[in-house]
């Protein structure tokens, strides 16, 4: 079973040393990519540079060959990326030239991204071209739409695995919205097909003592909210949910190939 797993936080640039980025730590990807790699899955992680790392994480990042992690655990591989625009164009080329049967994607990606910086009245391109802002300077950022990465994931996936299903599971962070809320939320990315299940989460429930998250499933029923499949409270719930889910998929999908491998 070969999995795709991203997660922790980008880091969109305003000049030569300063960035917009979130409160993402990774450590819910470190831990399913920990989980999946146990279980005898292929793993390929893509993570942000400063998000957590896996246990199972080999010494050497972006290596081509499955090493032995700090855990005993094989990672198959491990990149690192710093903007949305890295992650997507990691992501297009892992999707598009390799055949992967499930793609997490827990990162968080930034909705918006520095376009102009106006310093002391001048306004100049933002990014790292930038050159290093002076302190005292007066200084403001417009931020354009950054392009959104899960609306191309189904295409990719096709690309790379046209005989074969890639189960996709999407993340959905609310903050301090109700349930129905969190279903309207969630049903935005089932209407666009980008995910065939949603992990849906709100930061007003994410402490270190526990992490609630409900697992949704299209609804059978057009028009319809999703379905809750799973709840749980803490991230090793959650990568064992996900787990059961994902080799349920796989092994339908080789039975139905006629193909058999390790799930």
């Amino acid at each position: 079973m070969n999995v795709l797993i991203t997660g922790g936080g980008c880091r969109e640039p305003i000049d030569g040393v300063r960035c917009v980025t979130n409160m993402s730590t990774g450590r819910t990807a470190a831990q399913i990519a920990d989980r999946f790699a146990a279980a005898g899955a292929q793993v390929t992680a893509l993570l942000a540079v400063q998000s957590q790392l896996p246990e199972s994480a080999p010494l050497q990042e972006n290596t081509r060959q499955p090493e032995t992690g700090r855990s005993g655990s094989p990672l198959l591989r491990l990149f690192r990326y710093e903007t949305g625009a890295e992650l997507a164009a990691r992501m297009e080329k892992e999707l598009t030239s390799g055949a992967y049967d499930a793609v997490i994607h827990a990162a968080a990606v930034s909705d918006f991204r520095p376009a102009v910086i106006t310093v002391n009245g001048e306004s100049y391109p933002a990014g790292k071209n930038a050159g290093k802002i002076p302190s005292g300077s007066r200084l403001s950022v417009t931020f354009e739409p950054a392009p959104k990465i899960t609306v191309r994931l189904r295409t990719w996936a096709a690309a790379g695995n046209p005989g074969g299903k890639t189960t996709i599971v999407c993340f959905k962070l609310t903050d301090g919205a109700d349930s129905t809320e969190r279903l309207r939320a969630a049903a935005v990315l089932f209407g666009e097909d980008t995910a065939d299940y949603v992990v849906s989460n709100d930061l007003s429930e994410m402490k270190d003592s526990g992490h609630k998250f409900a697992l949704l499933g299209r609804s059978s029923a057009d028009g319809e909210l999703p379905v809750t499949i799973r709840t749980g409270t803490t991230t090793e719930e959650l990568a064992e949910s996900l787990l059961m889910l994902i080799r349920q998929q796989y092994c339908a999908c080789a039975k139905n190939s006629g193909t058999a491998g390790p799930a």
